[in-house]
């Protein structure tokens, strides 16, 4: 055999001219590795004109070294198809290789050159952006010189502006997939619609079930392939039903996670999703994508506040985890962010002391990841997780260990940049941590919460989807610890505050809690420091009632209502009616845990209930 074999370089121009896809069968020819910095090569640079001296191998004698080893004689293929055209060399003669060749790295420049126009939708995405970055600049420039932070118009320009860049982001996530399968499905006809007509209406035409005859997992494909067409028309309801179907069709995580994906997008249905993924599970075999499955119920679960469920879920995909990789970085970094969840479902079942000891698991988790791999870098999620163990000693009443974890997060995240959300959220901890009796300071309150708003009204200027509900929490608590330094100012940011939480809860209900929440604490304020009994009843009745209306949203839903009850049983003077309402509260807690915060409340129901029977 002659010394022609492909070099380092050759070899590299030719999978990355053919888009890392054999050229001949169009599948992938890489794919990850468990190790994070490793990929699995699946492909192989084959001899257009042989590498060996046999007839039978599209051998050319009067080829030079430095001809069989140039790019032009070379083609890239998977292992299998490479084994194909060196058995059958009649089929695969050095013209039709070439051909093949040529074929494919044309598709590839035309599926690269399709952005544009095979998503027009795109287009007009971009316009709608630059029309409301200019409208906003325009209303900023008026307010400019007013201490105006969100005017209605200015407000609601900013969310869909938040919206639209979302749904670009989410379009363009698509149409990479629409690309890929567009070479995987190996569909001339569909190409030729797709690429060079650029006819979408043409395409589904093409992607009729009918036309689709394959197996189930290519028809399938091609169900989720036609929803990701619909999708960058805007048709939504269209796409969800294809992936219906194609969920029918193959009910596995192929479809189940692309389907889960729009679920998330579109309108946050958590029931459909775990319902999705409990099918999906049923018939997997693959552990990797079992323990995906496992986490997309999880996470509903949580959004959902059955936490319970939730644990389940997330233990399962950690024992999988544990038996299918161990000690590598990366299966140790994933298990300490389950357990970081699994800290957080405990904690919101009121399990504190269960909680504390997750997050302790998640730390030694990221550590033991960092030995691996000195290379890891966990620095925030670290500081996530001191702040997350000093709301547990805040819990407990532990308020000095809280603070010193607190303070400890705050320091790691000033050495990292773009951390300015999860140091505003910290910021209100340590607000929070200093109201607390043991380290009460409202002064040093006061300076950390202004210090989180300030952070936060700049981040929610172009992202109120992402930070408003975190800036209307951070401007209640500085009204409350205005409340408490009997400053002027509480009334006028407790109504700011309410503003912002109606527009939060007319863009999404979901935030029904938010509103209810911040509403109480304005009922509160308006009875004790303004003597407004009447109105004040009204709001707490009306934030009662969202609270309950919120119960599948809200974690400590308990925990809200208990107070709310209980301070509107202390405000009734009809003794009857005080007893109603203590025992509400107690059948509210009957099934707290023995630490769940939510028993202060019921304490205090049993003994002004015990007072007034007496």
């Amino acid at each position: 055999m002659r010394d022609g074999a492909f070099n380092k370089n050759t070899i590299t121009i030719l999978y990355k001219r053919a888009g890392e896809h054999c050229s001949l069968c169009k599948k992938i020819t890489t794919k990850p590795h468990s190790d994070p910095s490793k990929f699995h090569n699946l492909g192989e640079a084959a001899h257009i004109e042989g590498l060996k001296d046999a007839a039978n191998l599209r051998f050319n004698p009067m080829l030079s070294i430095k001809e069989l080893k140039d790019v032009r004689n070379g083609i890239w293929l998977c292992q299998v198809c490479h084994h194909i055209i060196d058995n059958d060399e009649k089929t695969y003669s050095v013209e039709k290789l070439k051909e093949i060749k040529q074929s494919h790295e044309m598709l590839i420049v035309k599926i690269q050159e399709s952005g544009k126009s095979l998503m027009p939708i795109l287009n007009s995405k971009d316009r709608e952006i630059k029309r409301y970055q200019k409208m906003i600049s325009e209303i900023e420039a008026e307010l400019d010189e007013q201490e105006v932070i969100f005017s209605e118009e200015l407000n609601k320009a900013k969310f869909i502006l938040s919206n639209v860049i979302k749904e670009r982001e989410f379009l363009n996530e698509q149409l990479c997939k629409i690309k890929n399968e567009i070479i995987d499905l190996d569909n001339e006809v569909l190409q030729r619609a797709l690429l060079e007509e650029k006819n979408v209406t043409r395409a589904l035409e093409i992607l009729n079930e009918e036309k689709l005859e394959r197996s189930e997992m290519k028809l399938a494909r091609g169900r989720v392939l036609r929803a990701r067409l619909l999708i960058s028309t805007g048709d939504r309801k269209a796409a969800e039903e294809n992936f219906e179907r194609a969920f029918q069709i193959w009910p596995r995580s192929l479809v189940a996670i692309e389907y889960v994906q729009l679920l998330y997008f579109k309108k946050l249905d958590y029931h459909r999703i775990i319902e999705i993924c409990e099918i999906a599970l049923a018939n997997e075999t693959t552990k990797p994508y079992q323990i995906t499955l496992l986490e997309h119920i999880a996470h509903a679960n949580i959004k959902l506040g059955q936490s319970t469920c939730a644990i389940e879920r997330f233990n399962l995909a950690k024992e999988y985890l544990q038996n299918m990789e161990k000690g590598s970085a990366t299966s140790l970094s994933r298990l300490a962010n389950i357990e970081k969840h699994l800290g957080d479902c405990f904690k919101l079942s009121g399990n504190l002391r269960q909680a504390l000891n997750s997050y302790e698991h998640a730390l030694n988790f990221y550590h033991r990841a960092m030995a691996v791999d000195p290379n890891l870098v966990h620095e925030k999620e670290l500081a996530g997780l001191a702040t997350a163990i000093g709301l547990i000693y805040e819990a407990n009443n532990n308020e000095t260990e809280g603070l010193i974890h607190h303070l400890r997060a705050i320091a790691v995240l000033d050495n990292i940049a773009d951390t300015e959300k999860e140091k505003a959220l910290i910021q209100v901890n340590l607000a929070t941590c200093y109201l607390k009796r043991r380290t009460f300071d409202p002064l040093k309150a006061h300076t950390y919460v202004l210090q989180s708003v300030k952070l936060l009204t700049e981040l929610s200027r172009n992202e109120p989807n992402e930070y408003l509900e975190y800036l209307i929490g951070a401007k209640c608590l500085l009204a409350d610890i205005n409340f408490i330094r009997r400053l002027p100012e509480a009334d006028d940011l407790y109504k700011e505050s309410i503003e912002l939480a109606k527009i939060l809860y007319k863009e999404n209900p979901i935030f029904i809690s938010t509103l209810a929440h911040v509403e109480y604490n304005y009922s509160v304020f308006l009875i004790i420091s303004k003597g407004e009994v009447e109105s004040g009843l009204d709001i707490l009745e009306g934030s009662i009632t969202k609270l309950k209306a919120s119960q599948v949203a809200i974690f400590e839903y308990v925990s809200y209502l208990s107070q709310a009850l209980f301070f509107k049983a202390e405000l009734k003077k009809n003794v009857d009616e005080k007893i109603e309402i203590l025992q509400d509260i107690l059948t509210l807690t009957e099934n707290l845990d023995s630490v769940d915060k939510s028993n202060l409340w019921r304490m205090k129901a049993q003994h002004l209930l015990n007072e007034l029977i007496s």
